[in-house]
């Protein structure tokens, strides 16, 4: 029996862990990074080519790469499976607006670097005072530079606790 109520408290734990652990996405433009973390146990990085799209998976031991873009090994896509057509119709639901925003709220923004240049001299001008005036409120990085580079880094944080309960209390 003391087996049993230790096996519904380690149970119970990893539940209350994975609802809190955070997860975090990162993007970063200069070196071609697009990550989805949750903690050091799992990770889902996406790299962009010309011709290829590929997904990296590591669960903790585990490693697999995909290329989404490429065809399967009989050289042809996998078939869509057909719908039963005996199956109920499922009614489609919508968030309200309000509970959509609470959750997106929830959301925090870690790190954020976004220099930008139109190309354009004038527009640069024009919109430097409005970059500056957007990074000293939000305390974040926001530039408009000249020398043509554009780079965004982006770290956003948020965990299932913060969006269940956003939800619930919005």
């Amino acid at each position: 029996m003391l087996v049993l109520y230790a096996l519904a408290g380690l149970l119970v734990l990893t539940l209350l862990y994975l609802l809190m652990a955070p997860f975090y996405l990162e993007i970063n433009s200069a070196t071609g990074l697009f990550r989805l973390r949750f903690q050091k146990l799992i990770r889902a990085d996406i790299r962009i080519s010309e011709s290829s799209l590929v997904l990296d998976l590591k669960m903790a031991w585990w490693h697999r790469q995909f290329d989404v873009l490429s065809k399967s090994a009989s050289g042809k896509r996998p078939a869509k499976q057909m719908k039963n057509k005996g199956a109920s119709k499922r009614t489609k639901r919508s968030i309200p607006l309000h509970k959509g925003l609470a959750v997106l709220q929830s959301f925090k923004i870690n790190k954020l670097d976004i220099s930008i240049c139109f190309d354009d001299m004038a527009w640069n001008g024009l919109l430097y005072p409005l970059f500056f005036w957007l990074s000293r409120l939000s305390r974040k990085n926001m530039e408009i530079n000249f020398p043509d580079r554009n780079e965004v880094i982006l770290e956003i944080e948020n965990s299932c606790f913060r969006m269940i309960r956003a939800y619930l209390i919005a």
